[in-house]
This record gives structure tokens, sequence and C-alpha cells, in this order.
């Protein structure tokens, strides 16, 4: 009896699901050090405002409870008037924050599906070649396409996706392991990267090439709603997809022998989660 009863509680225990005590106080902690920061954020800048002036800007229920500010915000309507200090918050410096938050959760969400997949602590969009070759696809279209810059999102997008296609052709002999898909990252990378120093240096235009600088480095300069409404959706969607397949991230950490022993397609889970990233 005591060992049945034993036997069930730890079942029960097993069962209880991935959302676990620490991990709830690691969210809820790093939340409240992201809100503090973005507060703190906010309240610098040219025009100059206290941290109490910020919050009391961005808590102001004429801008919060208001639904024309909303549709002005997310749908791109006509923005009604607001004091200076509220316009400032609002306006300019909370997108850079919002647009900052949602890429910095996208690539954290894309590093640890690209650890799980790899099974190695180093792997990244970075390291594996996906971040280089969009990089060089957004620069190609800078200096030779200045006609495709409206679409520079979509070019970057498409051009990591098949950056991701050419380093698992690389790496695939009968199927892959996650030593041949970081070894081919790694050389795609250098490739990538070397390509895009090549078009640095054929680049006469100035500002082509600091806008180029600002694309493959990252810059929230001039980030408006327009960016938060841009990035919200892809970023939604790819961390919902994400959620979806963690229980499969979970069986590949273990081992390619036993994911397949316990049933799963290990290659097709494996392209599946590295297309959701």
């Amino acid at each position: 009896m005591a060992g049945s009863h034993s036997s069930s509680t730890a079942t029960h225990e097993g069962r209880q699901g991935w959302v676990t005590r620490p991990l709830l106080t690691l969210c809820l902690a790093s939340g409240a050090v992201t809100a503090l920061a973005g507060i703190v954020q906010v309240s610098n800048g040219v025009f100059s405002m206290t941290v109490l002036d910020a919050w009391a800007a961005l808590a102001d229920p004429d801008v919060v409870f208001d639904p024309q500010v909303w549709n002005a915000f997310l749908l791109g309507g006509e923005l009604p008037e607001m004091g200076r200090e509220t316009l400032v918050v609002w306006n300019i410096r909370l997108p850079r924050v919002l647009v900052a938050v949602i890429a910095g959760a996208t690539l954290a969400v894309s590093g640890a599906i690209f650890q799980a997949v790899t099974r190695n602590e180093l792997a990244s969009p970075f390291v594996l070649g996906v971040s280089s070759g969009a990089g060089f696809a957004v620069l190609l279209s800078l200096v030779l396409f200045s006609g495709l810059t409206a679409y520079l999102p979509l070019i970057a997008a498409l051009s990591g996706t098949l950056a991701f296609l050419l380093v698992y052709a690389t790496a695939w002999h009968g199927g892959t392991s996650p030593v041949r898909l970081v070894l081919a990252g790694v050389v795609v990378n250098m490739i990538f990267y070397s390509l895009q120093q090549g078009m640095f240096s054929i680049a006469g235009d100035l500002a082509v090439v600091q806008s180029a600088i600002e694309w493959t480095t990252g810059s929230l300069t001039n980030t408006g709603w327009e960016e938060v409404r841009m990035a919200l959706l892809p970023a939604v969607v790819a961390l919902v997809l994400a959620v979806a397949g963690a229980r499969q991230l979970n069986v590949l950490v273990l081992g390619e022998r036993t994911a397949q022993s316990l049933g799963m397609r290990v290659e097709g889970a494996r392209s599946c989660c590295r297309a959701w990233r």
C-alpha cells in the first residue's frame, strides 16, 4: 500500500507540467525588472523628466482608457491631442521599449530552440548562420536594389529561412546530427559574413552603409508604433508555435535515440522546430 501510494504521488508530481514554481518565479522577477527598466528608459532623453514624471505620463488615464488613442497606436489612426510629456513618453519613447522587448523575447526563444535542437548551449541564430544570411540579403537589397527598402523585413525573414535550409542541406548525410548542424552553421555564417564585408567595400553611398549597419547590428533609432505593429503579430505567432512545440523540444534534448524510442520522427520534429524559430 505504501509503495503504491508513493508511486502514485511520484506520478502525480511528474504530471504537474512544465510550469513549475521556480519557472514562474523567474518569469515574474524578469517581468518586474523589464518593467522597471522600461520606466527608467522612458524617463531619459533630450526632453528631461524625472522617473515620477515619466510614470505619471505612462499611467495617464486619458491615454490608457481612451479607445481613440489605442486605435491610433495599434491601427494607425489619427492621434488625439496630448500633453507634451505624455506625447513624448507614449509616442516617442515607449515604442522603442516595446520593440526592444519584442525583439529580445523572440531572440531568447529562438536561441532556446536552437540550443534544444542541437543540444549545444552555444547554438544561436548568429552562430548557425541564420542572422548573417538575413543581414547579407538586407545589405544586398540596400546596395543594389534600393527600391525594395519597404520590403526589407520580409526579405530578411525569407533570406534567414534560406540560410537555415542551406545549413540543413550542408549538414545532411543520411540524416543530421547536432555536431554537423553546428559545424555547417559556422561555415555558412562565415561565408555570409565575408560576403557582407565585400558588399560594404563596394557600397559608395555613406547613408546606405549607415542604414545597412543599423539593420545588421540592430538599432532602435526612429522606432515608432509602426515598427511595433510590424513586429508584434509575427512575434506572437512565433511564440505560440514555440510553446506548442515545447514538448517535442524537451524530448529532443534527451537525445536522438531516446526520442526515436519514444516514437518521435526526429528529423521532422527538428525541421519544424527550427522553422518556427
